[in-house]
């Protein structure tokens, strides 16, 4: 057990440190224009690798493989991902469009400021809004939406199981339709990844999260047929707004966290995990799994503020 928490570790240690330089590469292999098709091309493939895995291993379980068997197959396609890394990922020969993108928007704010004070020097009487993003706000909302997504999904699955008493390859259908659900979002951002408010995604996704969380409270006052009818609606439709959400939080996180700094993004969405992988099953033991949905669907709900006030603007007059 000693040799396996070591090893998790370790995992989620080199997690974290890939994080920052890949979202770093894409957004310098892309221009701005295009930093929401690179994300939402990457978490394309990403999750079609994510979806296939769970498929394999479902049939490798099925043959009768053992775990053995399966953490070989695991370290042998991870062998391939860093064989095929070497040839095919390379730095961009110029890093320079995060520094644009900056200087673009404080050129912005000074040109905004100047035709605000042109106005009022002739008299009118204008209304105008000048003003830049609420970082703080937009970290909040980093925070309180990994919270509230691994206070729902981290004791759901013992959820299904004691409420629902469903069999464990049922409880791996549900996730495999919420994975695929998210590799079909991604897939539909993509189409139209020119045409994304980021700031309107982030917030309508924390929405319609906030919801959603607390509808599997029906699920264990309802028929058998209809509260996996309900369980399927749930984790499709979160899946499928996660996709666009995560594709809009990169983009952004790469127009508002300094220079230096983004390993920021990955800290703040791991603390919020980290503390919703604590609090979700205590709650869900001490309280029950009714109080754990609304306490999720209360931090979407307040992800979803913290995200308005993100891109909220003080009027000038």
């Amino acid at each position: 057990m000693l040799l396996l928490w070591l090893l998790y570790v370790a995992i989620v240690l080199f997690q974290v440190a890939y994080e920052p330089p890949k979202n770093v590469l894409i957004a310098e292999t892309y221009s701005y224009e295009d930093w929401r098709h690179g994300f939402a091309l990457y978490g394309a493939w990403t999750q079609l690798g994510w979806v296939v895995g769970l498929l394999l291993g479902f049939l490798l379980v099925f043959l009768g493989l053992n775990n053995t068997t399966l953490l070989l197959v695991s370290v042998f396609l991870s062998l391939l991902s860093f064989l095929f890394s070497v040839p095919l990922i390379k730095d961009p020969a110029l890093i320079f469009e995060r520094r644009l993108v900056a200087m673009d928007k404080s050129v912005n704010l000074v040109q905004r400021g100047v035709m605000l004070l042109s106005r009022i020097g002739l008299g009118s009487d204008v209304k105008w809004e000048l003003g830049q993003e609420n970082t703080y706000a937009f970290c909040a909302g980093l925070v309180l939406f990994s919270l509230a997504t691994s206070v729902f999904f981290i004791p759901l699955p013992i959820f299904f199981a004691k409420t629902l008493a469903l069999q464990t390859s049922t409880i791996f259908a549900l996730f495999l339709i919420n994975s695929t659900s998210c590799f079909l979002g991604y897939t539909l951002t993509l189409r139209n990844a020119n045409n994304l408010d980021a700031t309107a995604t982030i917030r309508r996704a924390s929405l319609f999260r906030s919801f959603l969380a607390l509808l599997p409270i029906a699920v264990g006052i309802i028929p058998l047929s209809g509260a996996l009818v309900l369980s399927i609606i749930v984790l499709a439709v979160m899946g499928f707004f996660y996709a666009s959400y995560s594709v809009a939080v990169l983009s952004l996180s790469m127009e508002v966290i300094p220079q230096g700094k983004v390993g920021l993004l990955t800290a703040l969405v791991g603390i919020g995990s980290s503390i919703g992988c604590f609090v979700g099953p205590m709650i869900a033991d001490s309280l029950g799994f009714q109080y754990m949905f609304i306490i999720s669907a209360l931090c979407f709900f307040l992800g979803f503020v913290a995200f308005k006030k993100f891109a909220k603007v003080a009027p000038m007059w």
